[in-house]
């Protein structure tokens, strides 16, 4: 994945597919997420634009406050499950 992100990172669009987000870096380059709750962060056919950063070993998302506000609350949601 670092290969794919040109020096520190850049914003990029992310859209929501069924079951997934996908992050287009440039015309011919996407990454696809693929997991069930990826739409309870994005809906199906929402965009939006996120800073993706270069990391050793991987990338990382940089996501607006509403997105991580969605992410508490699925983690919220999955540890009071669990207990």
């Amino acid at each position: 994945l670092n290969n794919l992100i040109k020096g520190k990172g850049g914003y990029y669009k992310l859209k929501g597919i069924p079951h997934g987000i996908i992050i287009n870096l440039d015309n011919q380059t996407k990454i696809t997420l693929r997991h069930k709750l990826m739409n309870k962060i994005l809906d199906d056919g929402d965009e939006t634009y996120a800073w993706i950063g270069a990391k050793e070993d991987g990338i990382y998302i940089g996501l607006k406050k509403k997105f991580i506000h969605n992410l508490e609350k699925i983690a919220s949601e999955i540890i009071s499950s669990r207990s």
